[in-house]
């Protein structure tokens, strides 16, 4: 049979596209691949949604305020003559845990989403603070320097009553000594923690003190600020492998390593979105003073939050 040339020259420009396509298809894959790495991105269609806790020192000294998503509404919360710090938002999005100087030194502290009702939760002579939230909201994991060079993990019910420490910070794995918290398990029964003596790893417990280990880290790199992701299936966290400070996920065991963020700057502090979808991090990557950005996961659709000629820091994130 006989094919015209209208034809033929339509073929092959079909051809050519698919080809195009295919090729795209396949260069993008090889760019955003990692480096050893079988975990499969998301497609993500939503935009950033919920509030925004951060801390900023644009009123003279480090405060609690909260924002939307989209950097809008900056307000602040906490108007004290003191220190506030690490903001950490309940699961129902109601209550913020905190760490401020109010006191005559450094404590763990709760409060209403809008700013009121402020609670204290401990009162030592320990420098107490780095709140985290258990997934049902009835718990708080912490830090405590009961013993002046050597921080601890501990975990307290949410009114502040039954403090205890899951981690003795001088005794036990050595290598997960100084229990820093970053998140729960979605199963409510382990924490991630930043710990090391030499470094600083990636490390797990048990909320019984059981199953300590060191996920990922090694005596001449630091990994810092772990943040679980509210599946619970991976770890965002800021590290300097590669000479630089930047964000960086793995899986909860420590595999399929993958770099969000690349430059020249330090980034840190990250945490996730309620539904997975974006990073929230602070970044001095602008001048030198830290502001709150929001990417993807895997690095796109960056956005900055926050500006001017003060420091925002340690976002947390509800819906």
């Amino acid at each position: 049979m006989r094919v015209s040339p209208r034809t033929r020259n339509l073929a092959l420009a079909g051809f050519i596209v698919l080809s195009l396509v295919l090729l795209g298809v396949g260069l993008y894959g090889l760019l955003s691949s990692g480096s050893s790495s079988s975990f499969i991105e998301p497609t993500y269609s939503a935009a950033a949604a919920g509030k925004i806790a951060f801390v900023s020192d644009r009123d003279g000294h480090p405060q609690v305020y909260v924002m939307g998503a989209d950097g809008t509404n900056q307000t602040n919360l906490s108007k004290e003559t003191a220190k506030d710090a690490d903001p950490s938002w309940s699961p129902d999005g109601k209550r913020i845990a905190f760490q401020s100087f109010r006191a005559t030194h450094s404590d763990v502290f709760v409060m209403n989403g809008d700013g009121s009702g402020v609670t204290q939760l401990t009162n030592d002579a320990a420098l107490d603070g780095q709140p985290r939230w258990s997934q049902d909201g009835s718990r708080l994991a912490y830090y405590s320097f009961a013993e002046p060079t050597q921080g601890s993990l501990w975990v307290m019910d949410a009114s502040g009553a039954n403090g205890a420490p899951l981690l003795d910070g001088n005794a036990g794995n050595k290598s997960c000594a100084g229990g820093f918290p970053g998140g729960w398990l979605p199963d409510g029964r382990h924490i991630i923690f930043r710990g090391g003596a030499s470094a600083s790893q990636v490390c797990a417990i048990g909320d019984d003190g059981s199953g300590l280990e060191v996920i990922f880290g090694d005596t001449q790199t630091n990994s810092l600020f772990p943040s679980p992701s509210p599946d619970g299936t991976r770890i965002a966290f800021s590290y300097n492998g590669e000479g630089d400070y930047n964000i960086y996920t793995m899986g909860t065991d420590g595999e399929n390593l993958r770099r969000v963020t690349n430059g020249h700057w330090i980034d840190s502090e990250p945490v996730w979105s309620p539904d997975g979808q974006w990073l929230a991090f602070e970044s001095n990557r602008d001048g030198g003073k830290n502001h709150i950005y929001i990417c993807r996961p895997n690095g796109q659709e960056l956005h900055k939050l926050t500006s001017g000629d003060y420091n925002d820091t340690s976002p947390s994130w509800t819906r």
